[in-house]
């Protein structure tokens, strides 16, 4: 795989173009693990499959850090240190290709490996854990449309990715009990009435949330939002085309939906 840039937090750990000389890429293992739930039962001829859940997935690279008449070892080691420091949780990897594609990776660095250290360089090895372990576009997807009272509305969403998106959803009033349905699959309902000037935002990927902003007013956490036939965990979007199913008791409000395209691998 050809590495066109490499970015980490925002901060560029090698490119192509030669403007990162000191960071020199050596090689990057992408792996993407999966376990299986197989029950051992009594019956000494069998087991019982269960189910296959992914692992976290790990991605790798490994650099030298060469130093020059302006930055020493030491300096490029403590910049590395910082750079992957344990404080702030997942931050985002970014890589683009010779072919053009943009993948996004969130996860958390693991402590950098550290090789020999020399006068003028020093090897290391930088691990990234990912605990949705899927590569992601760039940049969400998006498509809009009105409800229409009791009346069905499709809303059509594409995703273009290899496995199933979660779905994030911002309904702008005026709306009442609005309510958003995959085919048989899963449904989110709400119970609240939305003015002209309101905005529910829904976030469906665990940890599910969902923020009310009144007109004028600040966000905060929605009380009373949902139906009990509300399905958060299984709102996604099977890959392909897919048509999503607006209804309400009444009024007219915006509803749009995000998701990411994910993708099983880097190309």
């Amino acid at each position: 795989m050809a590495l066109d840039y490499l970015t980490f937090d925002s901060n560029t750990l090698y490119n192509a173009d030669g403007t990162t000389p000191n960071y020199v890429f050596r090689a990057e293992q992408d792996v993407n693990g999966r376990v299986h739930m197989i029950e051992e039962l009594g019956d000494l001829s069998l087991n019982l499959y269960r189910a296959t859940t992914k692992k976290n997935r790990v991605y790798t690279v490994h650099f030298t850090l060469v130093a020059d008449d302006t930055y020493s070892v030491a300096y490029l080691k403590n910049q590395w240190e910082t750079w992957h420091t344990d404080v702030g949780g997942e931050r985002t990897v970014e890589r683009q290709t010779q072919s053009g594609a943009i993948r996004q990776l969130v996860a958390v660095p693991e402590d950098p490996e550290w090789g020999e250290e020399h006068a003028n360089y020093i090897e290391v090895t930088q691990r990234y854990t990912a605990a949705n372990p899927y590569w992601r576009a760039a940049s969400e997807s998006s498509n809009s449309a009105n409800y229409d009272g009791a009346t069905p509305v499709s809303l059509a969403c594409n995703n273009q990715g290899d496995v199933a998106a979660w779905v994030r959803l911002v309904i702008d009033g005026a709306v009442d009990t609005p309510k958003v349905a995959y085919s048989t699959e899963w449904e989110l309902e709400f119970n609240l009435a939305l003015s002209a000037g309101d905005e529910l935002a829904i976030t469906c990927q665990t940890p599910a949330a969902v923020w009310y902003t009144p007109n004028g007013g600040s966000a905060a956490a929605a009380y009373g939002y949902r139906t009990a036939a509300t399905m958060f965990r299984k709102a996604k979007l099977p890959t392909g085309n897919n048509n999503l199913t607006l209804t309400a008791t009444s009024g007219t409000g915006l509803c749009t939906a995000y998701w990411y395209n994910l993708y099983e691998s880097l190309e």
